[in-house]
């Protein structure tokens, strides 16, 4: 329904200049993000969401560049700027993003899980890529049915749906599909060696934190929250020596609670953090909402422009804010 809405939206938000969005909602700076840019998107990836290729980026950074001053973080809040990030420290960001960027002088912050860089584990959404993959290639067993509970119609939507939790689930069908994940991690390399993000680095890239191993915040206890948060945080300013402290959550900052970010804010964890509703703003002071561009398969030119009209309808809501318990 949401995404129904948004493409509607998107064919009124056209026909009104990014100019007039930007004056009239007060949203200078903006903070679009990605995950992965490719021509050939890997099996891990390509049954998760839209990738854009690298034609479609380039054009989504002309649009940015056109109306937006490229700009490091933390940006000048008196100016027209995006600051672009990138999450899960996938092996494209320095294959294909980073040269990109690099030519056309646009800083990124790359936000990385510490359990995944130097393909130590797999994202337990890139396994269930992998396997709806296997089932593409070779169709559905009788096992994975048995072991999933579903009849063929449903298993590809039932294997989507599967949880942080559900991981045993997970290798258990990777298992009878004859997928082995240490394998694939060891040929592919799916993600960022050390050396690779500590080349982005002396580029002038940002590294921040990104979880230890991605679990959707509001599945979890505020305890192991917390852990996964500042443990992340410490492996990335350690291990790369670096001084900024960030933290983008993994998936959502929804359903977090405002506990959760009173404690990471006075034990001084982070220094930012950063969610993912798109232009809003934020009752939490610190707590930066990004704009997730692949989300609907739009361009960045429409996509943007409508999270700026939807921005401005909650407004006249009162709904632009995002709030906490």
């Amino acid at each position: 329904m949401k995404q129904l809405i948004f493409k509607i939206l998107s064919s009124f938000s056209i026909f009104i200049p990014v100019k007039v969005l930007i004056k009239l909602s007060g949203k200078n700076v903006i903070f679009p993000f990605y995950h992965i840019v490719s021509d050939n998107p890997p099996a891990h990836i390509k049954h998760l969401y839209p990738v854009r290729s690298i034609k479609q980026f380039e054009k989504d950074l002309d649009f940015l560049q056109k109306y937006f001053s490229a700009t490091t973080f933390p940006p000048e809040a008196n100016k027209e700027g995006f600051v672009l990030s990138f999450d899960d420290g996938l092996s494209e960001v320095y294959d294909i993003v980073a040269p990109i960027l690099r030519k056309r002088n646009i800083p990124a912050i790359f936000f990385l899980n510490s359990a995944f860089i130097d393909n130590k584990d797999l994202f337990f959404k890139c396994k269930i890529s992998l396997i709806i993959d296997k089932i593409a290639k070779d169709g559905l067993s009788p096992e994975i049915s048995h072991l999933l509970n579903c009849k063929k119609r449903n298993c590809i939507k039932k294997i989507l749906s599967l949880k942080f939790k559900d991981e045993n689930i997970i290798n258990k069908a990777a298992e009878i599909s004859g997928i082995n994940f240490k394998k694939y991690l060891e040929t592919e390399k799916p993600y960022l060696s050390s050396s690779q993000a500590e080349e982005l680095i002396s580029q002038g890239f940002k590294a921040g934190a990104h979880s230890i191993n991605h679990p959707l915040f509001s599945e979890i206890s505020e305890k192991e929250q917390t852990r996964q948060t500042e443990e992340s945080i410490n492996f990335i300013r350690d291990r790369f020596n670096v001084k900024d402290k960030l933290f983008a959550f993994p998936f959502t900052d929804n359903g977090v609670k405002n506990t959760f970010f009173e404690k990471i804010f006075e034990r001084n964890t982070a220094d930012f953090t950063f969610g993912t509703a798109g232009i809003k703003d934020d009752y939490t002071a610190g707590n930066i909402q990004r704009i997730p561009v692949e989300k609907y398969g739009l361009s960045a030119k429409r996509h943007i422009k409508t999270e700026y009209l939807l921005y401005l309808i909650k407004k006249l809501a009162g709904k632009e804010i995002v709030k906490r318990q």
